[in-house]
């Protein structure tokens, strides 16, 4: 995607991070493989843990518009990266609806949103990543859309 705030190809990262905030109830995951006498049972727990959650996530995205309808609302998501994902795979249309229903359920980040386009408006591109409320209102410049509807 042309944005990902350092006026460089993106990497086309959707999300970095601990698999455990991919469950409803996030939560720390951890093995430690150093102690031999409980090695196995921690490969165990490790192998199950990626079966249980990571392979149904990489799943998601085998149907590209199921993967955004269903994560936009993860909080352990970049929700900036998956609204270019959606821009790249599934569509314009889908992207903007994701980022509307993103930012309807989300007032603070919306603030920020709106606070961010009208930085944009006044003194030009916002040149770093952090604030997803930032992040969002560049894409949506960027890619023209109508920002009376989000």
């Amino acid at each position: 995607m042309p944005w990902n705030g350092t006026h460089k190809p993106s990497l086309a990262i959707i999300t970095g991070g601990q698999i455990g905030n991919l469950l409803p109830n996030s939560s720390w995951m951890e093995w430690n493989f150093a102690d031999i006498s409980r090695r196995a049972a921690q490969i165990d727990e490790a192998t199950t843990a990626i079966r249980t959650i990571m392979l149904p996530f990489f799943a998601l995205f085998e149907t590209p518009a199921t993967a955004v309808k269903t994560l936009i609302h993860y909080p352990a998501l970049w929700q900036s990266s998956l609204i270019e994902y959606a821009l790249a795979h599934v569509g314009r249309d889908a992207a903007r609806h994701a980022m509307r229903q993103y930012l309807a359920a989300n007032p603070r980040i919306h603030a920020r949103y709106d606070e961010a386009l009208t930085y944009i408006r006044l003194r030009g591109p916002i040149t770093h990543r952090g604030d997803t409320g930032a992040e969002l209102a560049m894409i949506a410049s960027i890619h023209a859309f109508d920002l009376r509807d989000i």
